[in-house]
């Protein structure tokens, strides 16, 4: 619910306020990898902390042993 709130939040400030200059916004690439990087430094289900990967490299993920 916090999440649903701070995006109201946000949503509001564009209504009253308009978008803010393009040379103020972050690009959707930087974001992207941001969080990504934030996502690889949580624990995995086994409690591992993953491996930062290097910028713009996601991991392998193979599919043929998946049940």
């Amino acid at each position: 619910m916090a999440v649903l709130r701070e995006v109201a939040v946000v949503l509001e400030d564009f209504t009253a306020n308009g978008l803010p200059p393009v040379e103020e916004r972050t690009p959707r690439e930087e974001l992207r990898e941001k969080h990504l990087t934030r996502l690889a430094a949580q624990p995995n289900r086994n409690g591992e902390v993953n491996k930062a990967l290097p910028a713009g490299q996601l991991p392998r993920i193979d599919l043929s042993t998946a049940t």
